[in-house]
């Protein structure tokens, strides 16, 4: 018999994953973007650096938790177009998470980078890695943002037009 709702696990790992794609998202586009390329750079690009590296981890947990555990039935979306949708959102999230993570990962690895964050050398960044890779790291941020809004919105639809307490499958721990 399939549970009614997700393993906490799982409902943690969706939410801690949540904050920090957000958060990391804010401060790739609303921060780190419009900041020079100088060595006042470094700390904040480490620390996007480190979430971004810590939401790929947490996504490898999520594939790999959803295989391991037992599933709850999927959410009825209330007809075959919606459902495909649904499916195409979900693994597109997946998607764009693991590009993000590895575009971030190459970009990082380009032009002796590692160095310059380990290390905080008073140099500026490499002007180079922005050019090479940086357009990828872009497209899977725009993507992921818009499937995300998607993500979202249907989570309300269930919730609060199809009451179907859709949310409550994914708390960590069980409603009172």
């Amino acid at each position: 018999m399939k549970p009614s709702r997700y393993h906490p696990l799982q409902a943690a790992l969706h939410w801690i994953s949540a904050v920090l794609i957000v958060f990391s998202l804010m401060m790739g586009t609303l921060y780190l973007k419009h900041l020079p390329n100088t060595a006042d750079k470094v700390f904040p690009l480490r620390a996007h650096l480190i979430i971004g590296l810590l939401v790929g981890l947490l996504t490898l947990a999520r594939l790999v938790s959803a295989s391991l555990l037992p599933q709850p039935e999927r959410a009825m979306a209330g007809n075959g177009l919606l459902a495909r949708l649904a499916a195409f959102v979900r693994t597109g999230l997946y998607v764009a998470i693991l590009g993000m993570v590895l575009s971030g990962i190459v970009m990082t690895l380009h032009k002796n980078f590692p160095e310059t964050l380990q290390f905080g050398m008073d140099t500026p960044l490499p002007h180079a890695f922005w050019h090479s890779f940086r357009m990828a790291h872009t497209v899977f941020a725009y993507v992921l943002m818009a499937l995300t809004g998607v993500h979202v919105a249907a989570a309300l639809f269930h919730q609060f037009i199809r009451k179907d307490h859709l949310l409550s499958r994914m708390w960590p721990v069980r409603p009172r």
